[in-house]
């Protein structure tokens, strides 16, 4: 709607017939000012859509994926290359059809290609190879201690959970106590018994575990320790709580920490 006000304002109700003046039109791009040009107005013109891209990409064997800013303007340069002054409009609807129908994104009818001959990713075995799918981001990879501190002087075992800030990761649920991963067992232990108060009379590694947030992986790597009574003091900002297993249920726990306490 908005393009045809645009056409009948300021083109007198011609559809315009240069470059310049299509990619004005909302929603038309290069490539798609390109295909107009060459097809309705049959003016040399280049296209450079997902097909033809496919196409060019395999013919030439481009190691690089389509989407880099670099490789599109190679892709730009090798279409430019490709697209004749006669019978433009034939040309532009081939390409595009020949990326359509048989230089498929899988399984591509290669036997069937007028360009085979000509295709180095079909001379080089590697049409099932090309183009580069975008390359996935690497995501970071951090790792943690997760403490289990359990007090086992009455007949239902009590652990320490923390109230993490927020905002933050898991801010405002009750999670354990993290310690650095540079940090040794006996290091942990003896930060513990410091800052909570209590005697480790016994303490076991568990198996590491994963959880992947959007923008990263995290390792924690549970240690269990079995401490004497804790002194209520460490109850009374809510911030700390030493619960029972029924007591963990009604709290607001991360989820991979929840499943950790209710299988270990």
């Amino acid at each position: 709607m908005k393009s045809a006000k645009i056409i009948q304002a300021e083109h007198q109700g011609n559809f315009p017939n240069t470059h310049e003046a299509i990619v004005q039109l909302p929603g038309i791009g290069r490539s798609t000012a390109g295909a107009i040009l060459s097809i309705a107005f049959k003016q040399q013109a280049t296209i450079l859509d997902g097909n033809v891209k496919r196409v060019l990409c395999r013919h030439e064997a481009i190691e690089e994926w389509s989407g880099e800013r670099l490789t599109e303007k190679e892709l730009w340069d090798v279409a430019d290359s490709y697209t004749p002054t006669n019978r433009v409009d034939d040309y532009t609807q081939a390409i595009m059809d020949l990326g359509a129908t048989l230089c498929t994104r899988r399984a591509p009818s290669c036997a069937r290609c007028p360009l085979s001959d000509s295709c180095l990713a079909f001379k080089q075995e590697r049409q099932n190879e090309l183009p580069k799918s975008k390359p996935k981001k690497a995501i970071p990879q951090k790792h943690t201690w997760i403490i289990q501190l359990e007090s086992t002087h009455d007949k239902d075992p009590r652990i320490l959970l923390e109230k993490r800030p927020s905002p933050g990761i898991w801010g405002g649920l009750y999670s354990l106590p993290e310690k650095p991963a540079e940090l040794s067992a006996d290091q942990i232990i003896e930060q513990c018994e410091q800052e909570f108060s209590v005697k480790v009379i016994k303490n076991q590694t568990m198996p590491p575990f994963g959880h992947v947030f959007s923008h990263y992986k995290l390792e924690l790597k549970p240690i269990k320790l079995h401490v004497t009574a804790p002194p209520l003091s460490v109850c009374e900002n809510k911030q700390q709580l030493w619960v029972t297993e029924t007591e963990i249920q009604s709290l607001g726990l991360p989820a991979p920490i929840k499943k950790y306490l209710n299988k270990s």
